[in-house]
């Protein structure tokens, strides 16, 4: 028999019958109500359906309705003692004593001995005030001896689990579990041994909801907090993780160090790097070699310096020692070692000492060969010794790890051989400057392909639109981590093959030797491109040169900010160019850094109160394209210039030995392209007042001044 209890959802009716029971444990007897009602309704005589009814008619003080129930279900089966036990406790209920006596004694007619009836005819006496003393102590005995029973039916429903699982036979356990915890549902044992069957059949959410009832059972039991933080860790709930744990702690001072360890791991997991920091220096004092303990110590110490801290050579050798002792500590650990060689080969090519970077990365090569995050770190030293087929191979492992995209299509991967008849969606990866560097290359694709679709940022959909009419756009959510679910699926079964945006170049390169096939490519409407030309010029001297400048990305840390300059470097630029005209390209709150810097200099820097630099790319392009030039960091304005086809200075921290007095080759000699020049300087210089110079001479030179 099937049980339709949604338009979508047909069961079996003992499957439905189960659901009705996982639906009534898991606390929402209102709709565990509707399930066995549904059954009901297919199945009038189901007598384990109507035992249960009555069971939810009389938890509602129902009585009646229970007992009605009841009687039906005992005139199928005149013999259950089960149901004749049932329904005399209902009548207890409704206060009917002699009626419920009655029947305890039909009961104990065919079986003296029965617990159960003893136990409510003892219960109903008692209320009663008619139970004799021999009444008492039999009732006494009977109740000993009913909770021993119970006693060993749970240790032998344990045992039987164990087998159970020994086998992988993971449904029976569960269901075996849940029947017992009918019978006793605030037993430690068998919520605990629940939550790990869940868990084994990645039933998390299930898994959670047991050990939370367990907790509040037992709020004092670090085993089930541990339990439970494991959990948090696995499922990536490392907030969950950490506030279980935090609450725990506060009635709880002196943690356990299993527990110690791995609420330091989740405030790491969590992001709350000072405090895992923190508490992990307080474990190493208990466990000075602990793995776990070393492997937190390091990558939040490293986190805090990157991420956090001033990015300083103090620092840096602090965090490359704890980092080495953690990382010889867990060599054994395959992802552990892989994320610490991260954090080794990091610091050190961030710092500018490739070098130094490259043995790391041979080290742990060296234990894990075939490791595809070692073989995508590579592609950052590839580059720059510019092995151009060495660097496109590690790049494209960088789709696999997951730092270029963690969108995957279950569709072919395109490349120059699949037919010209293709629809390809091409998907944008890491940020929004990478997206524009990485269109100079979709006219490319669109000549070998019959259709393409582009997910891309959507504030970047109003130039592309422009640029590229024959593409069908998908407006991608701003800083958005995931585009899972933003792409329909109606799209997805109309597509033949599909790749991430920064894969075209690869295939220029082999064709080409180049890695770009445009040099600029975005459009204006003529309408914008005047407006925002007379604005430009009326805010500026006819001859003077007008220049736009950035000095940072929004995103600002640690490490980040070795690629910025401050805002004394930004005015030593300015006072090189006295009858220039400067221009704000710089987005994000900056009021303050404008302000200093007229103050430093005397200047001020034209700013378009109506111009969103942030999210409006269409109408700052037209901007920068009435300019002169721009100076800026690496950051999107740099990437949004160079595609407008402007000249474009750009000052980046790169590898110790860099010299910055003129522009590098960044492809090879003659592949850059004419209106990109980019100045490389070392990551840890303290004086960047030369890198300006450098650059204010370029720039004079270029211009005739």
């Amino acid at each position: 028999m099937k049980i339709d209890l949604t338009p979508t959802a047909t069961l079996t009716l003992q499957e439905a019958f189960q659901l009705g029971v996982n639906t009534y444990q898991e606390g929402n007897k209102a709709k565990a109500r509707e399930i066995f009602e549904s059954i009901l309704e297919k199945a009038p005589e189901a007598i384990d359906v109507l035992q249960v009814l009555a069971v939810l008619d009389a938890d509602d003080g129902q009585y009646l309705k229970a007992e009605n129930k009841l009687r039906k279900a005992l005139s199928l089966c005149p013999d259950d003692t089960a149901i004749q036990l049932d329904l005399a406790h209902t009548l207890k209920l409704q206060g009917r004593n002699i009626d419920a006596l009655a029947l305890l004694g039909e009961i104990l007619t065919v079986s003296p001995q029965h617990q159960g009836a003893l136990q409510l005819q003892g219960e109903i006496h008692k209320a009663t005030g008619n139970r004799s003393q021999k009444a008492d102590k039999t009732l006494k005995q009977v109740s000993q001896q009913k909770d021993h029973q119970l006693e060993l039916e749970i240790q032998k429903t344990l045992e039987t689990v164990v087998q159970l699982l020994t086998g992988q036979h993971y449904q029976p356990a569960e269901q075996l579990l849940q029947s017992m915890l009918l019978l006793c549902p605030q037993n430690l044992d068998l919520q605990l041994k629940l939550a790990t069957v869940y868990t084994l059949q990645e039933k998390y959410t299930n898994a959670t909801h047991q050990l939370k009832s367990a907790l509040a059972l037992s709020p004092s039991s670090e085993n089930i907090i541990l339990m439970l933080a494991k959990l948090y860790r696995h499922t990536k709930q490392y907030e969950a993780g950490v506030i279980a744990c935090t609450t725990f702690a506060k009635n709880t001072p002196q943690l356990g160090p299993e527990l110690g360890k791995l609420f330091s791991e989740l405030l790491m997991l969590k992001g709350e790097y000072h405090d895992a920091y923190e508490m992990s220096r307080q474990l190493l004092r208990q466990m000075p070699s602990d793995p776990e303990v070393l492997w937190v110590n390091a990558i939040s110490f490293f986190k805090k310096v990157t991420e956090k801290q001033l990015f300083s050579s103090e620092l840096i050798e602090q965090a490359a020692k704890k980092l080495t002792a953690a990382l010889d500590a867990n060599l054994d650990n395959h992802e552990k070692a892989i994320k610490l060689s991260q954090g080794m080969f990091d610091l050190t090519y961030l710092s500018g000492d490739f070098q130094q970077a490259e043995q790391y990365l041979n080290a742990v090569s060296e234990h894990y060969p075939d490791d595809v995050k070692v073989q995508w770190n590579r592609h950052i030293l590839y580059r720059y010794h510019q092995q151009w087929e060495q660097y496109y191979q590690a790049y494209e492992s960088g789709i696999e790890t997951g730092d270029r995209t963690s969108y995957k299509v279950n569709k072919p991967y395109w490349t120059p051989e699949r037919p010209f008849s293709d629809k390809v969606l091409v998907v944008r990866e890491q940020g929004v400057g990478d997206e524009v560097l990485f269109a100079h290359n979709l006219n490319y694709l669109i000549a070998k392909v019959s259709q393409v679709y582009l997910a891309c940022d959507e504030r970047l959909v109003p130039m592309m639109q422009l640029a590229f009419p024959s593409i069908e756009l998908i407006p991608i959510k701003a800083n958005s981590a995931t585009i899972q679910n933003q792409i329909k699926l109606k799209l997805l079964e109309n597509i033949d093959s599909w790749l991430p945006m920064g894969s075209i170049s690869q295939y220029i390169f082999k064709e080409t030797g180049k890695h770009w096939h445009d040099e600029k490519f975005v459009q204006f409407p003529d309408e914008m491109q005047q407006s925002w030309q007379h604005k430009v010029n009326d805010s500026s001297k006819p001859t003077s040169l007008k220049i736009g400048i950035s000095w940072r990305s929004g995103l600002r840390s640690g490490a980040r900010n070795r690629n910025y300059l401050s805002i004394n470097d930004v005015a030593h630029f300015m006072k090189q160019f006295p009858n220039a005209t400067f221009y704000n390209l710089q987005y994000g709150d900056c009021d303050k850094e404008l302000k200093k810097l007229k103050k430093l200099t005397g200047i001020d820097v034209i700013t378009f109160d109506e111009l969103d630099l942030k999210d409006d790319f269409l109408s700052t392009a037209a901007l920068i394209n009435s300019l002169d030039a721009v100076f800026t960091s690496g950051s999107s304005v740099f990437r949004l210039t160079v595609a407008v086809g402007k000249p474009c200075y750009v000052f980046v921290a790169r590898e110790q030995n860099d010299c910055y007095t003129q522009p590098i080759s960044f492809y090879g000699e003659g592949k850059d392209k004419r209106h990109e020049k980019m100045f490389a300087y070392p990551p840890l210089i303290d004086n960047k007042f030369p890198v300006v110079e450098a650059i204010a001479n370029c720039i004079k030179k270029d211009f005739g001044i």
